[in-house]
């Protein structure tokens, strides 16, 4: 099958539940009037409600796609604040929810640019949401330029997010705050492992920038970078011999569920890069890739860390935030490459972090996230 004809073949799935989602143009600014397809309203509260992270993948910039996901979002956020004001009224001690929406087509480095936007910081910012956006394109192209994602389809899912954030949503439709976070490494750098690393000192010197300088990877020492490397002698990034058939599924065109002929293949990769004594070029760019995937299940593990022990300072439940990852479907199919990194990486921080509450939280969200979340029927 085609990248065209899966396109199609989403857009079938998705026809139902999105159809209705595409407001008019008059209204496309006022979430009041927004109605919210029974499907994924099905959907947030039967599976997504309860749920502690959710994955979706996608195709880059499909519109029809975007919208079922702020849909999705949005839902998700009322959900959530409903929960809130439900605490409010029974407790002294309210919970507050966050969701987190964490996009692949910022990298971390472009973090301030997402909370000047998100908080209406600096002039360019403090603006109306049309304008706002204009200036975070500007400056996403201009100042940044590593990414090179079309965002112009994803701008009503971004400016629901501003608008939580900024307390501007109507008061007809409460909704949670939705924060936003770059989720990648930059490209230029991501890049640098295939075309810059030939042999294990080079490797050496680069992972020790993008882990004590840059911190898009976990520094040495740290508990989490047990996760990191498979051989850390070779600075060879940890996989699984499943992620690599789907990676090689998707360059070559391979059928990922025909074993056999998938197995011979990786048994002659391998093989070739045994008798040569060097990575074949299959293995090079399985490496660039997982170099992504890893760089985003850190920065996924590490907000769910830190969001979890910094609200032990507050009034609310520690493990009451949720998170969204927005990704290429590359990146999340059959819940290899970020999904196995975050699981990798938080099961690290329960058995070896040095401080015990850091391991009871990891264990916490470790737990929160392998198990199916609880339904309505289940409470």
């Amino acid at each position: 099958m085609t990248t065209t004809d899966m396109n199609r073949f989403v857009h079938r799935i998705l026809k139902a539940s999105t159809a209705t989602s595409i407001s008019a143009p008059a209204k496309a600014n006022n979430p009041a009037h927004h109605s919210i397809p029974a499907a994924v309203q099905r959907l947030v509260h039967h599976e997504l409600q309860n749920a502690k992270l959710v994955y979706f993948g996608e195709f880059h910039s499909e519109s029809r796609i975007v919208s079922f996901q702020t849909e999705v979002v949005r839902e998700w956020a009322r959900c959530l604040a409903a929960e809130e004001e439900a605490s409010s009224a029974k407790s002294s001690k309210p919970r507050r929810t966050r969701l987190h929406l964490i996009m692949e087509h910022f990298s971390v480095d472009m973090q301030p640019l997402l909370d000047k936007y998100q908080c209406a910081e600096g002039p360019a910012f403090d603006t109306n949401n049309e304008d706002a956006f204009d200036e975070l394109i500007r400056s996403y192209k201009e100042d940044y330029g590593t990414e090179g994602h079309d965002l112009v389809p994803y701008r009503h899912l971004l400016e629901l997010c501003r608008r939580t954030a900024t307390n501007n949503s109507s008061e007809e439709e409460a909704l949670c705050e939705v924060r936003l976070h770059g989720g990648f490494i930059p490209r230029n750098h991501a890049a640098r492992l295939n075309k810059e690393c030939p042999d294990a000192e080079s490797k050496r010197l680069f992972f020790e920038e993008m882990s004590n300088q840059r911190g898009y990877l976990p520094k040495e020492g740290d508990a989490m970078q047990s996760a990191l490397f498979e051989d850390g002698a070779s600075f060879k990034l940890r996989g699984s011999p499943e992620h690599e058939l789907l990676i090689q599924s998707l360059m070559r065109g391979t059928d990922l569920y025909s074993p056999v002929e998938a197995e011979e293949q990786v048994t002659t990769e391998e093989g070739k890069g045994n008798a040569e004594d060097a990575e074949s070029p299959m293995s090079r760019l399985y490496q660039a890739q997982l170099l992504k995937d890893h760089a985003m299940g850190y920065r996924v593990t590490s907000l769910m860390l830190d969001h979890y022990q910094s609200n032990r300072h507050e009034t609310y439940p520690l493990s009451s935030d949720r998170y969204i990852v927005i990704a290429g479907f590359g990146h999340l199919k059959h819940y290899l490459g970020v999904p196995d990194c975050v699981k990798g990486y938080l099961r690290q921080e329960a058995l070896l972090h040095p401080n015990n509450e850091r391991r009871a939280a990891a264990m916490d969200l470790l737990l929160s996230i392998s198990r199916p979340p609880l339904t309505a029927e289940s409470n």
